[in-house]
């Protein structure tokens, strides 16, 4: 039958977007502070004092990996479990998570009277190594910091708490931009200055949230004794985490390997100035990690509370939205570095001598990254979605295993420009291959999830009005009725659907609100009405109706149904009515 109303994306796009520029804030803070600390330096100082800062990136890399091991992944986890209303085990995850978050960053500052054999590890330029030891005895501690940051985060975006982190994020990048300037240009304290501006930075902005967190008086999750269900069942959970969170892992600390094997390579290749032209490149990545990652960071949360409710359609519709984000700003970061490469150069004050071959690499380097965007994505929603093998096998393919054998090759064949060029030709077969296994031995397409839940028989998306409610109920009855549903029951779920409609507008207190609708059949043979919104707090089960028509029906409501169910989920309210 042709239907009034359609499903549509609108509420999951708001959530989306509100959560993306919160989080674009938060993960420029993550990827960009040590690019703007290069960039500074650069100028104050000179470009192997940026070069060296870069050349510590894969530290600070590895000790992102692992905040996202315990947190990405548990973060989706934490979102299914609250979409599939398990409250409990997402409690429980969240306190293993927060605590696995503090042992990690202990373990790092064990680093710390190591800074002088990392820094020979972390490049084979003796003009670079004074400056790299110089810089770790203080960035070691901040690896430690952001690691406990990164994993807060997580947990507070599964929370839907935008102004935190955008505030959080936002103190932190001004701090550290005023004073990296102040403790490198006047102070000054050269390229240690740098990484006191960070941790500096970094504290100011932990406390903040932490403090902000602590007053948030409707927050949902809470912690509790993670050895409540014993040891077993605590590995066994920190096991399922590190899976769920292994994919996204280990694309890092490929990314990692990848970025301290390449300088090496240029190393042995050519001279300074290729160094501190892959450091511009790895500088490029991440911008691309701030514009991708917030896409990421922002969405799948979204996506692991689709998947939980078993929203298909809702799932697919999300990532769509994700990938044209993603790549639309990807593409237009390509296609600005492409055009003027002389503006990135100058921005890291490289000789004008250099600025020919400078310009001839970001051409050839920067296209790679519309392929990595795609893979960073991917990866994403593969661990969420709990396809793991897929998301490993693109983290290992387009993180590691192309592209080594590739700068090998055409390095030989072609020079330096070899290198830039096998970035490209590593996603083109990377891509492929991914195509190929989702094909050959998934057989489906790169979703990896059904195409529709099977058990839902009405999937529609409305504006709570009282006109919508009286047309979406009737709608309801009559798909109901076409599914051989009988009358007597296809009505209840008719009056009891315009009935949360109405209270739904009435507490939005004449504020828009998006109302995504999905009517079901259990496995028992009861009806089931699956009402999630972007509306006030509104809880069913425990809202208190006063005497007017509206809110009468909540008794009614109640009488009609067998069971009903409220959660608050990423700040928006789900409800299940069963009749």
């Amino acid at each position: 039958m042709e239907f009034a109303f359609k499903k549509s994306s609108a509420l999951v796009n708001k959530k989306f977007a509100e959560l993306f520029f919160s989080t674009i804030l938060a993960t420029a803070s993550i990827y960009l502070g040590n690019v703007i600390n290069g960039i500074i330096v650069g100028n104050l100082i000179d470009p192997l004092a940026m070069a060296s800062i870069y050349a510590c990136i894969p530290l600070n890399q590895a000790s992102n990996s692992l905040a996202l091991l315990i947190s990405l992944g548990a973060a989706g986890m934490i979102a299914v479990a609250a979409g599939a209303r398990e409250n409990d085990k997402a409690d429980y995850i969240y306190s293993i998570v927060l605590t696995l978050g503090l042992i990690c960053a202990f373990f790092i500052v064990l680093l710390a009277p190591f800074n002088a054999e990392i820094s020979k590890i972390l490049s084979t330029e003796e003009e670079l190594q004074g400056y790299i030891e110089i810089y770790l005895s203080i960035f070691i501690y901040r690896t430690a910091l952001m690691v406990c940051i990164i994993v807060f985060r997580n947990l507070l975006r599964v929370e839907g708490l935008a102004k935190i982190i955008s505030r959080s994020a936002v103190i932190q990048q001004v701090l550290s931009f005023v004073l990296t300037i102040i403790f490198v240009g006047y102070i000054p304290l050269g390229i240690y200055g740098a990484g006191v501006a960070l941790i500096i930075s970094d504290i100011v902005c932990f406390t903040y949230m932490l403090i902000s967190y602590g007053f948030f008086k409707e927050r949902k999750r809470r912690f509790i004794n993670i050895f409540r269900y014993g040891l077993k069942k605590l590995f066994e959970q920190i096991i399922l985490i590190c899976k769920t969170g292994f994919p996204g892992f280990i694309a890092l600390i490929l990314a990692t390997l990848k970025v301290w094997t390449i300088y090496q390579v240029l190393g042995e290749l050519s001279d300074a100035s290729s160094i501190v032209m892959y450091s511009i490149c790895i500088a490029c990545i991440s911008v691309l990690g701030v514009l991708v990652g917030a896409c990421c960071d922002s969405s799948m949360p979204i996506i692991g509370m689709l998947f939980g409710e078993k929203d298909f359609l809702g799932v697919r519709q999300m990532l769509k939205q994700v990938l044209k984000v993603a790549l639309l700003l990807v593409i237009f970061f390509v296609a600005f570095i492409f055009v003027s490469p002389q503006k990135i150069l100058n921005i890291y004050n490289v000789p004008a001598s250099a600025l020919e071959s400078g310009a001839e690499a970001l051409r050839l380097f920067v296209p790679s990254l519309i392929g990595v965007a795609f893979f960073v994505v991917i990866i994403n929603y593969y661990s969420v979605i709990k396809q793991r093998k897929a998301a490993t096998l693109a983290s290992v393919v387009e993180g590691f295993l192309i592209i080594l054998p590739a700068v090998f090759i055409m390095s030989k064949i072609f020079g330096v420009n070899g290198v830039w060029l096998s970035f490209g030709v590593t996603e083109i077969i990377s891509f492929i291959i991914l195509i190929i296994y989702v094909k050959k031995f998934c057989g489906a397409d790169i979703f990896l999830i059904p195409k529709k839940n099977t058990e839902i028989l009405y999937d529609v998306s409305i504006k709570a009005t009282t006109e919508n409610s009286v047309k979406v109920s009737a709608e309801s009855i009559k798909v109901l009725k076409n599914n051989s549903i009988e009358h007597i029951s296809a009505l209840k779920v008719g009056v009891a659907l315009e009935e949360m409609i109405l209270n739904i507008e009435k507490v939005a207190a004449g504020k828009t609100v998006n109302v995504d609708i999905r009517i079901g059949v259990t496995h028992e043979k009861n009806l089931l009405i699956l009402l999630r919104d972007n509306g006030k707090i509104f809880n069913p089960v425990t809202y208190q109706p006063e005497e007017d028509f509206a809110t009468n029906g909540i008794i009614l409501l109640k009488a009609l149904a067998k069971k009903i169910e409220y959660n608050r989920i990423l700040g928006l309210n789900q409800t299940v009515i069963e009749i």
